[in-house]
């Protein structure tokens, strides 16, 4: 078996050679990631304001954004370092079992999400 590679669309960098891909998905990571990650919030309370929606009469939007907003702080808390240190170069197995599980958490939370938003239950 070859060296793990922290992206499915590459092979890990030769020793001091990262390839465009690679450094790109480094910045991604390291500096755009945060800043685009909150700025979501914002924009999801600017769209129920202009709505004029109360989040606390209807349950799934309630639920929605409680789910959100706890899956965000995971992924800003604990995810996002995983993921650096991956990039990094920390590439042991515990770490890669690690953050896999947590993604697959991560994606059933948002599947959670897209059903309350489509279903809408506890709506008159």
């Amino acid at each position: 078996m070859g060296p793990i590679s922290s992206s499915p669309f590459q092979a890990e960098p030769a020793e001091g050679k990262e390839g465009w891909l690679f450094r790109f998905e480094r910045l991604a990571a390291e500096r755009l990631s945060l800043p685009a990650a909150l700025t979501v919030p914002f924009t999801g309370a600017g769209m129920v304001l202009v709505a004029g929606i109360n989040p606390t009469t209807r349950f799934w939007l309630w639920a929605s954004i409680v789910l959100y907003l706890g899956t965000l702080v995971y992924l800003v808390a604990r995810q996002r370092p995983g993921v650096i240190r991956l990039l990094r170069g920390d590439r042991s197995a515990g770490r890669l079992q690690q953050l896999r599980l947590a993604s697959v958490g991560v994606l059933a939370v948002i599947l959670a999400i897209g059903a309350m938003m489509m279903a809408k239950p506890g709506q008159n």
